[in-house]
């Protein structure tokens, strides 16, 4: 399994990019049947092969796992099959919401699409006094607003539409038309964090097929989080080139990854995801280098680009400070943008940071285009300004 140093900043980077989607609220959640688990709802496998005992199957592929279904109701009807399958998936049981529901909503994602029928994640929303507009078929699409929303693509037991058989998921498009076309529009428009998908599920492969057509150069990123395989490389890439990055457990965090608990190695993702350690550990290393400022009133470019270069900032020659990649990007975003949940040690750094540098020529600023000016910046005459810039021809002249 690789663990390399190229791997882990890899993962830091989709770490930065899901964090900046939440901030910006573009950040959708997928949830599929393993976040459930941990509440007492099978996994698809389990399902599956308990509709392949009552068939006399013993053993089930992974190929059959929409067969196995289709197989009960075509033999049985669909009375016998419904009852059955609210069985296997606990239906109308008051199941326990695990510290997973809770996590999740800490992303605080306007959309949340999930391919369950439980009602964990409503729930969930209603303890924490969260209003969320529920979608679980088409004609409730009319009626969305600007509120959080959870999508049911697969439909529930409550309105007897739900997916789950072959015939199903081949007549979707014509079931769920408005439902589709809307999720569509979602994948191609924000970031899509998927939570508690294998890569056996079927639900996955049908997404798959949407994000492939979807995703292309210029579209927002997906990532998967996988919490029950080791690292493999060669799967790594194939799932890239559909347009989805992988958050393989197993690599990030090996000392703490069990094969045996997916459901903790799941939480061990989400925590790291919700953890901010990485842009505390961040403020520390720049707050560090320019602390040796703090004492001074005037600090000249020459020494503030020598210092901010190592993390791909610099001083413009109009004296904006500018970013020059999407991580630098990222770190005057994290320095300068309105963050909430900030906690008063990490602001209080940031805050002696901004004063630092508005203690110098600087005027400001740039950020995703947008000019922040410094209302303590230097206020210099001409002759000041060509000799804290070190432009000696103005000097002389």
């Amino acid at each position: 399994m690789s663990t390399d140093k190229s791997l882990q900043n890899k993962y830091t980077e989709f770490k930065r990019n899901i964090r900046k989607a939440m901030k910006n609220n573009q950040l959708a959640l997928f949830i599929g049947a393993g976040v459930s688990i941990n509440s007492g709802m099978p996994s698809w496998q389990n399902a599956v092969e308990t509709i392949g005992k009552r068939l006399g199957i013993e053993q089930v592929a992974n190929t059959d796992f929409l067969k196995i279904p289709q197989y009960y109701y075509n033999a049985n009807g669909k009375q016998a099959y419904n009852s059955l399958m609210q069985e296997i998936f606990k239906y109308r049981v008051e199941l326990p919401i695990s510290s997973i529901h809770k996590k999740l909503l800490k992303f605080n994602a306007q959309t949340i699409i999930t391919t369950n029928y439980d009602k964990l994640i409503e729930r969930a929303s209603e303890e924490k006094g969260e209003i969320r507009h529920i979608i679980c078929q088409d004609s409730d699409i009319p009626y969305i607003k600007n509120n959080k929303q959870l999508i049911k693509m697969h439909g529930d037991f409550d309105h007897d539409n739900f997916v789950l058989k072959e015939d199903d998921y081949l007549n979707y498009s014509s079931n769920f038309k408005l439902i589709e076309n809307y999720v569509r529009s979602i994948i191609g428009s924000k970031v899509i964090l998927f939570v508690g998908y294998s890569f056996n599920d079927p639900d996955l492969k049908q997404i798959f097929s949407w994000v492939k057509n979807i995703l292309g150069k210029d579209m927002r990123k997906a990532y998967l989080i996988n919490a029950e395989n080791e690292y493999n490389e060669n799967e790594a890439n194939y799932y890239n080139n559909l347009g989805l990055d992988v958050i393989y457990v197993s690599a990030w965090d090996p000392k703490n990854f069990n094969k045996s608990e997916i459901d903790k190695n799941l939480e061990i993702a989400l925590d790291r995801l919700l953890s901010n350690s990485e842009d505390t550990d961040l403020i520390e290393r720049i707050y560090a280098d320019l602390k040796k400022f703090e004492d001074l009133r005037y600090i000249t470019t020459k020494y503030l680009n020598n210092t901010l270069a190592k993390y791909g900032l610099r001083i413009s020659s109009d004296l904006y400070l500018q970013s020059i990649d999407n991580n630098s990007k990222n770190i005057l975003l994290l320095l300068f943008s309105k963050q909430e949940n900030i906690d008063n040690d990490k602001k209080r750094k940031i805050t002696r940071i901004q004063n630092i540098l508005s203690r110098s020529i600087i005027k400001g600023v740039i950020l995703d285009k947008k000019v922040i000016e410094f209302k303590n910046s230097y206020k210099e005459d001409n002759w000041q300004k060509a000799f804290y810039t070190f432009d000696i021809p103005t000097l002389k002249k």
